[in-house]
Parts: C-alpha cells; sequence; structure tokens
C-alpha cells in the first residue's frame, strides 16, 4: 500500500511572518512526530530556480517568484 503524502504550500508574505507562519512552524513540529509524510512548498521565495531539501526529516521545495517585468511581449 502507498504511503499517503501531504504538502503544505506556504508563500512569502507578511502575513507568513505573523499567524499564518506560526501555525505552519506548529504543524510541522506536530507532523514530525508523526509517522506522515509531508513536503512544505515555499511559494515566491528568493532564488533563481527550484530547490529541494531534506530538512529534518522532511522534504521542503523552494520555487521562485517569476519576473512579470521582462523584455518579452505576448502576442
Amino acid at each position: 500500500m502507498k504511503k499517503k503524502q501531504i504538502y503544505i504550500f506556504t508563500g512569502t508574505s507578511r502575513a507568513a511572518e505573523y499567524g499564518i507562519g506560526t501555525y505552519i512552524n506548529q504543524l510541522i513540529t506536530a507532523l514530525k512526530d508523526s509517522s506522515l509524510d509531508f513536503c512544505v512548498v515555499h511559494l515566491y521565495s528568493q532564488g533563481n530556480e527550484v530547490v529541494i531539501t531534506e530538512k529534518d526529516g522532511y522534504r521542503q521545495i523552494n520555487i521562485p517568484g517569476i519576473n512579470m517585468q521582462s523584455n518579452v511581449e505576448i502576442v
């Protein structure tokens, strides 16, 4: 039987530094003590490429934002 995966999505924002960020951190702490596999996906993170790391028993995926002010013209 396949093990279930939990994906927690969060984004870089002012709210992530306060209430939502605290909730996510508490959720991670609770899940680390369980037998569940989970991954935290950070959207709009800093950097130029997607980075996947193993962190304290879970995976973390950092996905940077897209620069919408490029010189590409959409027709």
